[in-house]
Parts: structure tokens; C-alpha cells; sequence
């Protein structure tokens, strides 16, 4: 059985320790960190879903994808993965990604989608029944 994994690219943070919006500050070859990192992501795993907030979107237009608009992102990452799962429609697994990790090689993000530590995970009821 051949499991279909995508990524879930998070670009909806609010950059504060780094002063400036960190996705969009230049690395050494010219790259944005989010330009570089979307590349990593794309080259390595066959689907993604990038998310972001309203005021940054258009910042982030010099990287050709679509960028899903999550209006609430101040109630913090957990928030955002629970909205980004909900437009997930036929993923067996997904690869959680900051779009600020343009250093993360892509046979690292390629390994991680074909790691055997995918595995499906059954919720245990409160009572542990």
C-alpha cells in the first residue's frame, strides 16, 4: 500500500524575536528564506498547502503557489495546523514545515515523507476504553 503524504508549509508567524518579517529576508544566493524553502519542500513531496496570514500574503507573491488565508493565526501554531488539516482531502499523512527553514535539505524532507514512522495513530477515548 502506497501511502500519499503532503506537506502543510506554515508561513503565518509573526517573525517578533526576528524584528522584520523573517520570510522574506534575502539569504546569501539571492533567495528569500521562504523562496528557498518552498523550493526544498516542492522538489521533495509531491503536494503541499501553504498557510499564511491576511497581512502578509502579498509579501510572499514572489513564489508562484497558492497560499491559503488563515484569519485567526494570533491563537498560536496549534491553531493554524488544525485549520491547515481541515483543507487536507485525500493525504494519508502530512509533513508539518516552517517556512523558515531554508536549510533543511530536501532529501531530508524526502526521507522524512518515506520514513516508516508514518503510521496511522488511533485516539484512545477518555477513558481509555
Amino acid at each position: 500500500m502506497t501511502i500519499k503524504v503532503g506537506a502543510i508549509v506554515l508561513a503565518a508567524g509573526f517573525s517578533n524575536r526576528f524584528g522584520s518579517l523573517k520570510l522574506c529576508a534575502e539569504l546569501n544566493n539571492g533567495s528569500t528564506v521562504f523562496e528557498q524553502t518552498l523550493q526544498r519542500i516542492r522538489a521533495s513531496v509531491p503536494e503541499y498547502k501553504v498557510i499564511t496570514r491576511p497581512e502578509i500574503a502579498h509579501q510572499l507573491n514572489s513564489v508562484e503557489t497558492e497560499l491559503n488565508i488563515f484569519h485567526d493565526a494570533e491563537k498560536g501554531m496549534g491553531s493554524t495546523i488544525a485549520f491547515s488539516i481541515g483543507l487536507i482531502d485525500d493525504w494519508d499523512a502530512c509533513l508539518i514545515c516552517l517556512a523558515d527553514m531554508p536549510f533543511i535539505q530536501e532529501d531530508t524532507y524526502r526521507r522524512l515523507a518515506q520514513s516508516s514512522l508514518v503510521k496511522t495513530l488511533f485516539p484512545l477515548s477518555m477513558s481509555n476504553k
